[in-house]
């Protein structure tokens, strides 16, 4: 160009301002040759964290899409705009789909000393300039046949031609909106692990359509409500489990092993509702299994640590309340089949689930998210509550039910046994401080409302709990007296009676379906451990197992919809002194003066005995009153020398004025009364009879009859006045009294 000058500016003779660009253009250089070393950097950076990932093909595939734009709306150059567009393509290299997760690796990864090791290396070279290369190879390039792992032969036998696509078969519309209704009003409430809102807009979208793992788990909530429902279309020709026919097209629905892409939220969903709608049909073999390998994807984008949480949104929430569920149910499988949990304390740190309902996830302004409103009770306290208790039970399970003991060294010695109860049940005590006050045992709630039945299943959870805990440390006591004695046995008799208690509050009331297996499991250990006590005390009377019926009768509700359920209550049922196990059974009295030398274990155990059980919801209710059996020929049945208040040492007694007449009196049934049926039967030397009890009288007054309206339910230990529901229990032992810090469990629920 003359004179520096376009040909354009000559024409018209005008100042030429193609220098002034020129100018610009020079200093432009040096900022896109930094641009192009640091997009160099950034694909060296990815090409060490996700060598499996193709950074050209992932580039061309998101070259279409056009960058957000800033926040204050400013505009930038070309060159920024490339800039922020490739950084935000790199970023979404990482990304499955709509997700913004990547793979997680722990601390004892191989390659977690990689970056250290690169630190110390440019420090070294900072502080030695007299340093020497090591060798004259120059930066190895990723070879891609290295980096991306492909043993098949070709595409047709990879791994993606063998994940087909499946096809489901929904509902009709309105019946699937129905279903997905019922399942967030009966079911979502007490496991959370869906948020409507989400949800509900991914179905709107169709989104079940594309996407085979939320399809999965659009079916199965149609499962999980299906029993909630009245169509007889969630039958198949009127039979079968409600909601099968939508479960078994993703019973068999699991990755390949092999596949190594990162799961997504809705493929750990899906296992989730499955594990759960197999639970609810007692088909629980085998669940711990899927629990595990959802539990290890999970862990696979790291959303069982804080980390991943850094940043609360609705993603990291969804993964946060799926492993809470999976954990949950995992410690709840281990007990019931006796297995070991997938996942110990240590190996997790994520928080508790924010306490906010779903409605509060998004809001307007974001610095509201996630917050409840002062003054509303979340409905997600319950879950917080009951998450808290299962890591105390997965504490307590570690503690007492591993198959070695734990290992001991000077440093960290085995606690004593009475150590680790108090320890045990100093955490379920605090636990129970920290309940919101709406889920409160004694707060007023509307009755047949889902806080009433989820304050029910914590107060049902923790008293579970207590027996879980105490009693390994009475399974094994055989003598009477020592059994009475044991604290473990108070406290197991005390839970069983809040139990109790918690399910006769709920009166009608429908058990969730999707925690119909805590409800079996429950329920089974309160009534084997009922049994045991009342066999290895010596009070198992009628009226005591009259009351072991009327806590089976949630199971016999269930029967019909859970055969499980009815199978669990006939198995206890057996447990009961029946005629068979009379038959044939030898007096003590005509048998051979050796035979009475036997050992206790040698002898037939007393089924029944003339002390009956008269136990309550009392901080430690167990006890052995007075009973009343009709005269027969103006002669008392049976009386024994005294009446036992409590199992504990230094229990008080006193003693019936007729006392001194109980030989004759014993001579007289054994010949007047052996034949009369309808007042009872022998069973050697004691008399059962065929009578309903009544109650005796404490030093309290006269107890009622359980379940019998009163001001307040009496024990062997003393009376709880609910009346007074922050006051101590009041306990007699001997001639002192004491009293408890926790005599919660008097309380009534309603």
């Amino acid at each position: 160009m003359p004179g520096r000058k376009c040909s354009n500016c000559l024409h018209t003779n005008s100042k030429c301002t193609h220098v002034e660009v020129l100018n610009a253009l020079g200093s432009a250089r040096g900022y896109v040759l930094r641009l192009e070393r640091r997009v160099k950097d950034l694909e060296n950076l990815f090409a060490q964290l996700l060598p499996a990932v193709n950074v050209e093909e992932k580039l061309k595939e998101l070259s279409g899409r056009e960058p957000e734009a800033s926040d204050d709306g400013t505009s930038s150059n070309n060159e920024e705009l490339t800039v922020a567009a490739l950084s935000e393509n790199m970023r979404r290299l990482v990304f499955r789909g709509d997700t913004i997760d990547q793979r997680f690796y722990g601390k004892s990864c191989i390659y977690a000393g990689v970056v250290p090791t690169l630190r110390q290396k440019r420090a070294y070279i900072q502080c030695n300039s007299s340093a020497e290369p090591w060798h004259d190879k120059p930066p190895t390039e990723r070879r891609t046949e290295m980096w991306c792992t492909q043993p098949w032969p070709d595409e047709g036998m990879s791994l993606a031609a063998q994940n087909l696509p499946r096809r489901y078969t929904f509902p009709p519309e309105s019946l699937l909106l129905s279903l997905v209704d019922l399942y967030f009003e009966h079911e979502n409430p007490y496991l959370p692990l869906l948020h409507r809102p989400t949800f509900q807009h991914a179905l709107a979208t169709y989104q079940h359509l594309y996407d085979p793992h939320f399809g999965a788990t659009v079916l199965l909530v149609c499962a999980l409500g299906a029993p909630h429902s009245h169509d007889l279309e969630v039958f198949v020709n009127g039979r079968g489990t409600a909601g099968w026919k939508w479960f078994i097209q993703v019973s068999d629905c699991c990755r390949n092993l092999c596949d190594q892409t990162l799961p997504s939220v809705y493929e750990v969903q899906m296992h989730a509702l499955a594990c759960t709608y197999l639970l609810s049909c007692a088909l629980w073999r085998g669940v711990h299994m899927r629990i595990q390998l959802a539990l290890r994807l999970i862990q696979d984008v790291g959303a069982h640590t804080q980390y991943y949480h850094r940043e609360p949104n609705t993603h990291t929430e969804l993964w946060r309340r799926a492993f809470w569920v999976l954990f949950c149910l995992d410690v709840h499988v281990a007990m019931i089949g006796g297995t070991t949990v997938s996942t110990t304390y240590e190996d997790f740190d994520v928080d508790f689930p924010f306490d906010c309902d779903d409605e509060y996830w998004d809001h307007p302004d974001p610095a509201c998210n996630f917050k409840q409103p002062l003054g509303t009770p979340s409905s997600l306290s319950y879950f917080v509550c009951h998450t808290k208790l299962a890591v105390i039970k997965l504490r307590i399970h570690h503690a007492l039910y591993t198959i070695r003991k734990p290992f001991k060294t000077r440093i960290t010695p085995v606690p004593s046994q009475e150590d680790m109860l108090a320890l045990h049940d100093e955490q379920l005590w605090q636990w129970y401080r920290e309940i919101p006050p709406h889920l409160a045992d004694d707060a007023p709630v509307p009755f047949g409302s889902k806080v009433a039945m989820q304050r029910v299943i914590l107060h049902y959870t923790f008293q579970h709990l207590r027996v879980f805990t105490h009693q390994p440390y009475i399974i094994d006591i055989t003598e009477k007296e020592k059994l009475r004695q044991s604290r473990s046995a108070e406290v197991c008799q005390q839970a069983i009676d809040g139990a109790h208690e918690a399910l006769c509050s709920l009166d009608k009331q429908e058990w969730p379906f999707s925690l119909v297996f805590q409800l079996i499991s429950c329920g089974t250990l309160f009534a084997v451990t009922q049994v045991f006590l009342l066999f290895g005390t010596g009070r198992a009377t009628r009226q005591g197992m009259e009351k072991i019926m009327r806590q089976l009768e949630p199971m016999r509700q269930l029967e019909s919809r859970v055969p499980v359920c009815g199978a669990t209550a006939d198995v206890i049922e057996d447990l009961f002194v029946s005629k068979a196990d009379l038959a044939g059974h030898e007096p003590e009295a005509s048998r051979p003066a050796d035979a009475l030398d036997d050992t206790e274990e040698e002898r037939p155990k007393k089924r029944c005995t003339t002390e009956s059980v008269n136990v309550s919801a009392s901080p430690l209710a167990y006890t052995a009153n007075a009973m009343s059996i009709p005269e027969h020929n103006n002669t008392p049945a049976v009386a024994p020398e005294s009446y036992t208040y409590g199992i504990g040492p230094g229990s008080s007694s006193w003693v019936p004025p007729y006392a001194h007449q109980q030989q004759s009196w014993n001579q007289d049934l054994n010949a007047n009364l052996q034949q009369d049926q309808d007042l009872g039967y022998f069973v050697g030397e004691v008399f059962c009879p065929q009578t309903v009890f009544t109650s005796g009288p404490t030093q309290y007054g006269n107890a009622h009859e359980y379940g019998q309206t009163g001001t307040g339910y009496t024990s062997g230990y003393g009376e709880w006045d609910h009346h007074q529901p922050d006051g101590p229990g009041v306990v007699l032992q001997g001639n002192e009294y004491s009293t408890l810090a926790h005599p919660w469990d008097g309380r009534r629920y309603m």
